[in-house]
């Protein structure tokens, strides 16, 4: 029995040996498990001690484990996840479209710091880096959690900050956000409407844009949370790539009371009033805070103030009405005829 690593011969070269376990051994290798071929006995020696060491500390990781695909273990990561609908569409939309293309075949150990660099470099040529920025942390995600496993050593993904990067902290900044004043949100508004045909647009974008609130927040913003000086945000929609709406907690968990104005409170009081929303069908998501109360069973009526249907389940039904106008949302709205459009 050897308490030590030892250098073997194998024809023109030599290779590491060391003591796994209780007659056990292992073999030195490179990140992909290809055996290292070493041209002396003294670096064979040398190399397999280092291991040995690693075994002795409790450090060491079978490098067999690592020669799983990452495709292999992407689809076994995103299975064993349980989170929010928009989530996990959003994973498989970044796995399925940019992480996939690239490391599908490749070894979870094969996958090195220089790899992960070149694909952020040869995507941010054609996407935004804000986007690249979020697909590349899916993929750190995901490599985390096989670090953690004990299938590779390290991430590859993670970013190690200020090395080689030139002056200034942000080169990549965009061009400073234009905000528009109160004249410019009411064109706005004006030209949201008249495109629509419809005055819902108009009371949804004034709103959005005195409250600040995301526009699945708005387009669910059910009547009994728009009150007199507030507007409650209990809940969002949020549309998935079948189609399907799905009634949600904000992002973030965000639950808010946002102060409204007056004016601001009659505005969307009237549009209820004058449109008379038609409950519809809300799917429910099967993810809300524990820490609140349930959301409505999946058949249970909504009462949006928005003259559309709430979340439905899959395919999409559209309220009872005589006459129906599919709009760039992808639901089916109920048109706002008897209602005024804005001057």
């Amino acid at each position: 029995m050897r308490g030590v690593g030892f250098a073997e011969k194998r024809g023109s070269y030599w290779r590491g040996r060391y003591k796994v376990s209780e007659g056990k051994y292992g073999t030195v290798v490179d990140p992909t498990g290809a055996v290292v071929k070493f041209a002396t006995k003294r670096e064979a020696k040398r190399a397999a001690d280092e291991e040995e060491a690693k075994v002795r500390r409790g450090t060491w990781r079978d490098p067999a484990a690592g020669q799983e695909t990452f495709g292999e273990y992407a689809s076994r990561w995103y299975d064993a996840q349980d989170l929010a609908a928009s989530t996990m569409q959003n994973y498989r939309r970044h796995i399925e479209e940019h992480l996939l293309p690239e490391f599908e075949d490749k070894a979870l150990a094969g996958i090195l710091r220089t790899d992960v660099d070149t694909w952020d470099k040869r995507e941010k040529a054609a996407y935004a880096a804000s986007s690249v920025k979020t697909w590349r942390s899916t993929l750190h995600l995901i490599l985390e959690d096989a670090v953690d496993e004990g299938l590779i050593a390290s991430n590859p993904a993670a970013k190690r900050r200020g090395r080689g990067k030139r002056a200034g902290r942000s080169r990549d900044r965009g061009p400073e956000k234009v905000i528009t004043d109160p004249l410019g949100l009411l064109l706005i508004a004006e030209r949201a409407a008249l495109l629509s045909g419809r005055d819902d647009e108009f009371v949804a974008v004034i709103l959005k844009g005195y409250t600040g609130m995301r526009w699945g927040e708005i387009v669910g913003l059910e009547t009994e949370f728009a009150r007199p000086g507030a507007i409650r945000v209990e809940h969002q929609l949020y549309e998935l790539d079948s189609g399907q709406l799905i009634r949600c907690p904000p992002k973030d968990d965000s639950y808010r009371t946002i102060d409204a104005t007056d004016w601001l409170s009659a505005l969307v009081a009237d549009h209820i009033a004058r449109t008379k929303p038609t409950p519809c069908p809300a799917t429910a998501s099967a993810t809300s805070s524990a820490a609140r109360a349930p959301p409505a069973p999946a058949a249970a009526p909504v009462p949006s103030w928005w003259t559309s249907p709430a979340a439905q389940a899959s395919p999409p039904a559209p309220c009872p009405t005589s006459s129906t106008t599919p709009n760039a949302y992808g639901r089916t709205l109920a048109p706002a005829s008897n209602s005024p459009s804005p001057s």
